[in-house]
């Protein structure tokens, strides 16, 4: 949650629902709750976490960044 008057509190949670909807969801439909949970799993697990470069992370990968912590 964001602190009174502070908008940037926020800003890279927001970042990602937009990446989100823009790359996942795309104004798809979804069948069942099931192929909703699948297409979220797969965009956090697979894409965002492994592939997906972030600009908060100097552009690196979140799994390489966390990785060359230890």
């Amino acid at each position: 949650m964001s602190r009174v008057e502070n908008g940037y509190d926020n800003a890279i949670k927001e970042r990602f629902w937009i990446s989100f909807r823009l790359k996942a969801v795309n104004g798809r439909g979804f069948k069942t709750i099931e192929e909703a949970r699948v297409l979220v799993f797969e965009y956090i697990e697979v894409y965002y976490d492994r592939e997906g470069k972030h600009s908060s992370l100097a552009c690196i990968r979140p799994e390489s960044f966390e990785a060359s912590l230890n």
